[in-house]
């Protein structure tokens, strides 16, 4: 399951390094990025835009959550990151995800 993560990871230009520097370090940060996160793999036009452009809507983004385009920005890693478990088929690492950003 790694592996094929960190494969998916690669085709967003992202490592796993990154996203250990890029996480969100108080939780209600990472807790507001999973719900962005939720938010772009349910809409069915902002999620499309991020499979083919492998980056996030960031314009269109912010109309739709509770956060900053500057936070947007900040957190862009790690939304990409959720965003990828969220479309993908990770056992674990969904279930890791399980109450949070609800």
């Amino acid at each position: 399951e790694i592996m094929e993560f960190k494969e998916k990871l690669r085709e967003y230009k992202l490592t796993l390094v990154e996203l250990s520097e890029a996480s969100p370090k108080h939780r209600d940060a990472r807790d507001s990025a999973v719900k962005t996160a939720r938010i772009l793999y349910h809409d069915k036009h902002l999620s499309e835009y991020v499979y083919r452009k492998k980056k996030l809507p960031i314009k269109e983004l912010v109309k739709k959550v509770d956060v900053s385009k500057k936070t947007l920005e900040r957190n862009r890693k790690f939304i990409l990151a959720i965003f990828i478990v969220l479309s993908g088929d990770y056992i674990y690492l969904k279930d890791y995800l399980k109450g949070v950003g609800q």
